[in-house]
């Protein structure tokens, strides 16, 4: 099975916060993300699950169950 690749608008949508504050994580280093040709950032669920633990933060229910 493959791994699940999140956007930063689905991740916002997650924890309700703007796209863009995840996109900060991201430009800032803080958020491990590939970037698209076209510039847009995708993030595996694996690096946004260290993002959590790293950061102290509750694990929301979409990424605590296997997809």
């Amino acid at each position: 099975m493959s791994e699940r690749i999140l956007t930063t608008a689905e991740i916002g949508q997650m924890l309700g916060v703007h796209q863009g504050t995840v996109a900060r994580w991201v430009d800032k280093g803080k958020l491990k993300a590939m970037v698209t040709l076209g510039g847009h950032r995708r993030i595996k669920q694996r690096d946004l699950i260290a993002f959590f633990r790293e950061n102290h933060m509750p694990l929301p229910d979409e990424l605590a169950s296997p997809q």
